[in-house]
């Protein structure tokens, strides 16, 4: 099995893609949104040509949870349209209008758009209304926006079905949010300019855009003809200064296998679609590779991708190249026919899940049960998709690909379902029986055909593909018809396709001659004909597409010597007009001399601390059995360190885990909860008994419940974990005073509500900052809590509150237990870190500007697994008498550890005095915008209050008060628990973990520090 599903605490799961779009053209305005050739708009051009057509379409019609249709291909438009059509609360359809007409009248007989929006030089389907006359509309204010959710829809695509009817996939807002915002697996930024060039119906083009345009990016459009030239796609790259780009595994192939050093410029290049070719990956990284190469996997019904693996140099060319790990808030099981989990190294079918997944095929309930289903495999019930694609997971929880269960194969990176093919090809009436299979050649896979007639002589490959392009796809007709007396069977008497596969034509070499029978022979092999050549045909009614053009122009240039500078011009000549003779011309002007190549066109904290009146209890009262309990109330398992300990409690305990989960319902709650344990990993299997997830709200009475709930659980709960908590740095302590303080005094309320249970809460050793500040220089655990005032940060004031408020209650015969954590850190097993906390940003900034501030930062790292083992014990071993234990790691080492160990791993890193680094901070994050330092850049340049230093400078090693640990160390002395000291070892493990997530991107060529690695 192979699962996680991370998410950002600042993932904004419950928003919408126009939202999110608008708030970022608030942020940056004045930046370009999108560049083409010949023009730009900016975030503040692209937000108002988007209000403008949102208003027209509001204006013809268009209500909340309709469908638009959008008629054409990529254009700056095409991007306005979709915003648009988000902001006036619609969901958009994509038709490539270069798709069969019956295609398409199938598509939009499904999806049942309100009306299309031709785009400029776009066809017409349906209800069209131009694109040019939405701009006369009235803006459309972002107030105006009808309400929506992340569950809404935001668009429908397309994707072939087995039936012979077009799949629509439904996705909603939440699953390109969860792809675009605080993803770590695509880390687009403000300061990227991503590359676009898939067809708007093709599911790649979210990737394009979604990403930069909700985090400050530009989106570059590319010319389709940059594709098909290597040469000139390098050049633009690096003329455009893209940093980011995604491209499908056949295009890359054949960019790689001709211009490997194309990709040289790129921060980052995504590749997927198809089986990756080790060796041309490997070609890559030794010519000029990207900064990260990147393999992804993800069917469309789970928002583009599931799975992501970082190619590293080195690796062995011919061995497969994993499909990954999951990105994040994604799910992956690998599940045998039984339904339970494959062992490791074990071939499974893969079933994925998490915020991407769709909502299912439209207008189409059976189908979408029969692919959507509701799994148990780690316990609880869970949504999942069908991939249909069978994989292993290896001891890493690497996954790799083995192949398919069915009868579908990807061509060019697009769903092809065989099956389809040959039924539909079935169906003519002189065809008898018939077969497809896809053959793979050295860029891709291509459909060829097999049929026996019901007449005496062949038919014409051109009359079987015009008919059946009138049905499918371009990428879905065969480009090879084959005639046969009759199709060879199995001995089990069905259609043996190997026997097929082994009597396809294979590569010949190329012929002697001049360039005309050099050209024949090579547009033939280019669409695998059998039968002679048309030289008014077109190439691509003949079968052929982009990838096949590209390759014979550069077999072509290659063969007769030509200039590689020509292949612009030839392939523009295909592309105007693609028949043999035409190019036979140009191919012929090239050599003379006379082509000429056409031009190629951004006091109030003590106030709170108090309790609600203490209820009036009546009849007898039933201790809790805190020792052995029963039952436990557990608040924040949906974070971080809740969900070690949740673990613990499952694993250590017999208890029923009563869960508070800020949720829609109990469902949403468990799901939530469920999500949670997966996406910190957390893989061991749970009895579903074992856990009741209960919607609650930490902030509101009786946590929004019944009053008989809260009865029930307030008379059977015999342990209280509060560790919920809202966790913010930069927020004042106003904003997190009604979670973070009324959240526990509602806790206090519960607890006491019919007896008095105990309540174990969970606090940080920040709350101790205020001392240091003031000048004391030991603080023991029993030393009275003061100098909030001094604290200078929300997060720490509001514990300092609720913890005061806990000695309230203590004071009034509540059993109450404080527990203070320094910084809490991976697990002891595999190093698995919440990435969206402040140090781990601080370690990437440090990465990423190649320089450290010169500061005894004291790294007291607390391994999450064993801080719960910790707790758990002290709960259900040492009776609840109002102590404190400072849970902090007696191993402890600063700053400079870290910095000494990244070096090691081949990062260079300079060291600066602090304040020299923090001007170089404030610059860097001006720069980059969506970098996660960003949001705690405060902590570094906020003066602490009474102090002439920053806020972070109040934990600094000679700052902060030394702390003892007398009533830890005796209660845990027989717990027979160790906390690792912060050494080389700790420190290696979490760093190889940041490399192997892509949190901290490898370097790409190790320091001489490397040897020290162990």
């Amino acid at each position: 099995m192979d699962q996680e599903l991370r998410t950002s605490a600042s993932y904004p799961r419950d928003s919408t893609i126009d939202r999110l779009f608008v708030a970022a053209a608030g942020r940056f305005g004045g930046r370009a949104a999108i560049s083409w050739d010949g023009g730009v708009w900016t975030y503040d051009e692209l937000a108002e040509l988007s209000a403008r057509v949102a208003g027209g379409l509001r204006a013809a019609g268009v209500t909340a949870g309709s469908v638009v249709g959008i008629v054409g291909g990529r254009c700056p438009e095409a991007c306005v349209t979709m915003l648009a059509i988000l902001r006036a609360g619609a969901a958009f359809l994509p038709l490539d209008d270069a798709l069969p007409p019956a295609r398409l009248r199938e598509m939009v007989g499904q999806a049942d758009p309100v009306l299309c929006v031709r785009l400029p030089n776009g066809g017409r389907i349906g209800r069209c209304v131009e694109f040019d006359s939405l701009l006369d509309g009235q803006v459309l204010p972002a107030a105006a926006r009808p309400p929506g959710q992340g569950t809404d829809s935001a668009y429908i695509m397309f994707t072939s079905g087995s039936t012979g009817k077009p799949k629509g996939v439904v996705i909603s807002h939440r699953g390109v949010i969860r792809l675009a915002v605080s993803n770590s697996a695509i880390d687009i930024t403000a300061a990227d300019r991503v590359m676009h060039g898939c067809t708007i119906a093709f599911d790649g083009s979210m990737l394009e855009l979604w990403p930069a345009l909700l985090n400050g990016g530009c989106v570059v459009l590319a010319e389709r003809e940059l594709l098909l030239d290597p040469a000139a796609f390098r050049t633009w790259l690096r003329g455009h200064d893209v940093t980011v780009a995604f491209l499908t595994t056949s295009v890359f192939h054949f960019i790689a296998r001709l211009c490997p050093d194309a990709f040289g410029s790129l921060r980052l290049l995504f590749v997927g679609g198809e089986v990756l070719d080790p060796g041309l990956a490997g070609q890559v990284l030794r010519s000029a590779p990207p900064g990260r190469l990147v393999n992804a996997y993800g069917p469309t019904e789970n928002t583009v991708f599931s799975t992501t693996h970082l190619v590293a140099g080195g690796t062995d060319d011919r061995a497969v190249v994993p499909i990954g790990r999951p990105i994040d808030r994604t799910t992956c099981y690998v599940l045998l026919p039984d339904g339970s989990l494959a062992p490791t190294g074990s071939e499974g079918e893969l079933y994925v899940g998490g915020d991407g997944l769709a909502k299912g095929y439209l207008g189409d309930p059976a189908e979408t049960a029969a692919r959507f289903v509701t799994a148990t495999p780690a316990g609880v019930p869970e949504r999942l998709y069908r991939t249909g694609d069978i994989v292993a997971r290896d001891e890493a929880g690497v996954l790799h690909y083995r192949g398919r269960r069915d009868n579908q194969v990807k061509v060019r990176g697009v769903r092809v379902e065989l099956d389809e093919v040959s039924r539909l090809l079935a169906q003519h009436p002189d065809i008898d029986q018939a077969a497809v299979i896809a053959v793979r050649d050295e860029v891709s896979q291509t459909v060829v055909a097999f049929y026996t007639s019901r007449v005496p002589t062949p038919i014409p490959g051109t009359l079987l593909r015009r008919y059946l392009s009138e049905v499918l796809p371009g990428h879905s007709v065969p480009t090879a018809f084959h005639a046969m007396t009759r199709l060879p069977l199995t001995a089990s008497g069905k259609v043996d396709h190997r026997e097929l596969a082994r009597s396809v034509r294979g590569d010949e070499p190329h012929p002697a001659g001049g360039p005309n029978e050099v050209l024949a022979h090579e547009w033939g092999t280019a669409l695998q004909l059998s039968e002679p050549i048309d030289p008014e045909v077109d190439f691509f009614a003949a079968g052929g597409d982009s990838l096949r053009a590209a390759r014979l122009i550069a077999r072509v240039i290659a063969i007769l010597g030509l200039d590689g500078a020509s292949g612009q011009y030839l392939i523009r000549a295909l592309l105007r007009t693609p028949r043999l003779n035409v190019l036979t011309q140009a191919v012929a002007a090239v050599q003379a001399g006379t082509a000429t190549p056409d031009p190629l066109p951004a006091d109030r904290w003590r106030a709170d601390i108090r309790l609600h009146p203490a209820p009036v209890r009546t009849g007898p009262v039933t201790p809790p059995t805190w020792r052995d309990p029963r039952r436990v109330l557990l608040t924040g398992g949906t974070g971080f360190f809740g969900s070690y300990l949740l673990q613990e409690l499952l694993t250590r305990t017999e208890a029923e885990i009563c869960c508070v989960v800020r949720a829609e319902d109990d469902e949403h709650a468990l799901a939530r909860l469920h999500s949670a344990r997966h996406r910190y990993g957390h893989v061991e299997p749970v009895d579903p008994k074992r856990i009741r997830a209960l919607r609650g709200e930490l902030s509101e009475h009786r946590f929004g419940w019944a009053e008989a709930a809260w009865a029930e659980l307030a008379g059977s709960v015999d342990l209280v974990y509060h560790s919920g908590a809202q966790v913010n740095f930069v927020y004042p302590y106003e904003w997190l005073r009604r979670t973070n303080v009324e959240g526990t005094r509602n806790v206090v309320d519960f607890a006491r509500a019919r007896r008095d249970i105990p309540v174990h809460y969970i606090s940080t050793i920040a709350v101790l900052a205020g001392f240091g500040s003031a000048g004391v220089t030991e603080v023991t655990e029993d030393t009275p809590l003061a100098h909030v005032e001094r604290l200078s940060m929300g997060y720490p004031e509001s514990k300092w509150v609720a913890e005061q408020t806990l000695r309230l209650a203590a004071s009034q015969g509540l059993p109450v237990v404080i527990h203070r954590p320094y910084e809490i850190t991976g697990n002891t097993t595999d190093g698995a870190w919440n990435t969206d906390a402040a140090i781990c940003a601080f370690f990437k900034a440090i990465t990423d500007m190649g320089s450290a501030p010169d500061l005894d930062l004291p790294l007291d790292f607390v391994p999450a697994d064993y801080l719960a083992s910790a707790v758990v014990h002290l709960a259900t071993h040492v009776a609840p008498a109002g102590q404190t234990y400072h849970l902090t790691n007696p191993g402890f080492a600063l700053l400079p550890a870290m910095v000494d160990r990244l070096r090691a791993h081949g990062h260079p890193i300079d060291i600066h005095p602090y304040h020299d680094w923090v001007h170089q901070l404030r610059d860097f994050a001006a720069h980059h915008e969506t970098h996660p330092i960003v949001a705690f850049v405060p902590i570094f340049t906020d003066p602490a209050a009474a102090r002439d230093i920053t806020v972070k400078e109040l934990y600094r090693a000679r700052i902060f008060p030394a702390f003892t640990r007398h009533h830890t160390e005796t209660d845990l002395k027989d717990a027979e628990l160790t906390c690792p000291p912060v050494d080389d070892r700790l420190l290696d493990s979490y760093i190889a973990y940041f490399h192997q997530t892509g949190y901290l991107t490898p370097p790409r060529v190790a320091t001489t520090h490397q040897a020290d690695v162990p």
